[in-house]
């Protein structure tokens, strides 16, 4: 019985993969792919990437806490000033944890070579 389980189950990878391809056009559908990869930094990744194309810093409490959801929040922050809200952007980099200094930098940087302002928090 395992091994029919086995033959037909669908690796891992090729989910991450497909759950990666559907960020772009359907991030909702990605993320519920994402959240139930087993491996976490496959989990982490996939909702890194969706959390990139929905710019929304609740996607990130899918991850434990940890890098990955340090990385997401960063993503995030990247996504919300590029939409030119650079106050928010600050907001979420604090909220970046072992990432916040480097993703407020990054996101200072930004502002002042896209001109929507900001400064260092």
């Amino acid at each position: 019985m395992i091994w029919v389980w086995l033959a037909c189950a669908e690796p891992e990878a090729q989910r991450v993969a497909a759950a990666m391809r559907l960020a772009s056009s359907d991030p909702s559908a990605a993320l519920a792919s994402c959240t139930a990869l087993a491996d976490p930094a496959d989990r982490g990744q996939c909702v890194t990437i969706a959390a990139s194309h929905t710019h929304d810093p609740a996607t990130c409490d899918s991850l434990a806490a940890g890098f990955w959801q340090d990385e997401c929040r960063f993503v995030v922050a990247e996504g919300v000033l590029a939409r030119g809200d650079a106050a928010r952007a600050r907001e979420l980099c604090a909220q970046a944890g072992t990432l916040a200094e480097d993703c407020a930098r990054h996101v200072w940087k930004r502002a002042q070579a896209e001109g929507t302002g900001g400064s260092l928090p």
